[in-house]
């Protein structure tokens, strides 16, 4: 919370609503079998299920036709690698399984000698996508899954996630919307675990454009942000019914503004850097050919009192988070918003 000022400014907030971080821990883009089909261009015809020794130490058993790999087989690499499947003209084709000598494993459908069509890798410590592959690449839709529970499913372009999606992350926060080149980026909507929900435009993982930020106690914000933060013009309203209305700068309250209060009552104002330095009075209309009707005395008590209550000194704090201050990362789980 800010430190409210004396009798001529109003401190705020200068925390900013918090970002999320996508998880890259792992990367299932391709099968990383670089050089397991890469074989001695020897013709060779050994007849059906025979096992074939490579220079090099790679080991083929399995289905031969004309000399070349055909039908089932299983090739081995002296590193402990293998492939079982199905080969076509000597290269994997068709559906088969990949063994990397680390414990991750592919199986699905192939294309000569690449990934492409469905299938499934799943790595040693339990993250996996499954999904559509073309060329060795993650793309059209699928599903992630990360070790530690977090979950995309959406569009992927050469094994990015691109389109539309949601991301969901293990503490319970969700985001919903477009994603450009593996960053949020478009529309889209932001779930906080609590309760904070962020509607609109973003830019590269920050919320940049027109957007509303709504909180779990009532409180809402509709206008412009600026890399996270309140940038232009906007709206505050408290859960009360106490509004601000006007502009922004760098997170915080900056140019002329409206200021309504709980009973009503609205006054402009001129705002630097959070703090109010003046309320702007309205200019009476003037009326040539009406004199002013005088009011009676009761009626100039009643508004002498209702002036005592209005906010000459104190717009309240707009408060940018209901998370710990020194929290700077609403995700901190393993890395990219």
């Amino acid at each position: 919370m800010g430190v409210k000022c004396s009798t001529c400014y109003d401190e705020v907030d200068t925390r900013f609503e918090m970002v999320p971080t996508l998880n890259e821990t792992t990367n299932s883009a391709n099968t990383g079998r670089s050089g397991l089909f890469v074989v001695s261009s020897q013709a060779l015809d050994a007849g059906n299920d025979h096992t074939v020794i490579f220079d090099g130490g790679l080991r083929y058993t399995g289905q031969w036709r004309g000399g070349v790999r055909e039908g089932h087989g299983v090739l081995q690499r002296p590193d402990g690698g293998w492939y079982e499947g199905q080969f076509v003209a000597g290269k994997a084709h068709g559906t088969g399984k990949l063994s990397h000598v680390n414990g991750d494993m592919y199986k699905g459908e192939w294309h000569q000698d690449q990934a492409h069509g469905r299938g499934t890798f799943t790595h040693q410590d339990g993250s996996s996508y499954v999904g559509q592959w073309q060329q060795d690449m993650q793309q059209g839709s699928g599903v992630e899954v990360w070790a530690d529970g977090s979950r995309f499913e959406g569009d992927y372009e050469s094994s990015r996630k691109h389109g539309f999606g949601k991301f969901s992350w293990a503490e319970g926060s969700t985001y919903t919307g477009e994603f450009f080149e593996n960053d949020i980026h478009g529309h889209g909507n932001y779930r906080w675990s609590d309760g904070r929900v962020y509607d609109g435009h973003w830019r590269r993982n920050h919320m940049h454009g027109r957007g509303r930020m709504r909180w779990s106690d009532g409180r809402e914000y509709d206008g412009c942000y600026c890399e996270d933060k309140k940038d232009g013009q906007g709206s505050f309203t408290w859960a009360d019914g106490r509004q601000y209305d006007g502009q922004w700068r760098d997170g915080v309250q900056h140019g002329t503004g409206r200021y309504r209060n709980s009973k009503g009552l609205v006054r402009e104002g001129e705002w630097r850097d959070g703090r109010r330095i003046r309320w702007i009075e309205a200019v009476p209309e003037v009326r040539d050919e009406v004199e002013p009707r005088p009011q009676p005395e009761a009626q100039l008590e009643a508004d002498a009192a209702s002036r005592q209550d209005e906010p000459e000194t104190h717009v309240p704090v707009v408060e940018d988070s209901s998370v710990p201050e020194d929290e700077k990362e609403v995700h901190e789980a393993s890395a990219a918003t």
